[in-house]
């Protein structure tokens, strides 16, 4: 990925800043979004499938995977917050999203799936995400 590295970004450039960085994203990428409640996972999520031309979606805490129309490919946004524990997400249907040959998959809360299990035949990109010096700041770390 181009764009890697520390990144501070203001509430008001996160738009431009989630358009760069989804044109760095590959048709099958698997993006994991970490960091703690209230920092703007799901922000970030909506503005990059804004910059893809795709629906804007809600949070999916509930209803744990949605799919959003967008690019050419199915992009879905995973909330994995609620699950308890890895059999929760083999009754999901998560690991089916893996069988697609293109898409995107955004991953909140990635820390409830022990890094060995994620398959290593989609491009990963981690991105963390934490509260900066002001309250409309974010300090994003793209590796």
């Amino acid at each position: 990925m181009k764009q890697a590295g520390d990144f501070t970004v203001s509430l008001t450039q996160l738009p431009e800043f989630c358009k760069k960085t989804v044109s760095t994203f590959s048709p099958r990428q698997l993006i994991l979004l970490s960091g703690p409640l209230g920092v703007g996972k799901t922000q970030f999520v909506k503005l990059c499938l804004a910059a893809l031309g795709g629906d804007m979606p809600d949070s999916p805490t509930f209803s744990l995977i949605n799919e959003y129309a967008g690019a050419s490919w199915p992009i879905w946004h995973v909330d994995l917050y609620r699950l308890e524990s890895e059999a929760d997400i083999d009754s999901t249907g998560f690991w089916d999203l893996f069988r697609e040959s293109k898409g995107m998959i955004f991953v909140e809360w990635p820390n409830k799936v022990v890094p060995s299990a994620w398959p290593l035949t989609w491009p990963r990109i981690e991105v963390q995400m934490a509260f900066a010096k002001h309250a409309d700041e974010r300090l994003i770390q793209i590796k």
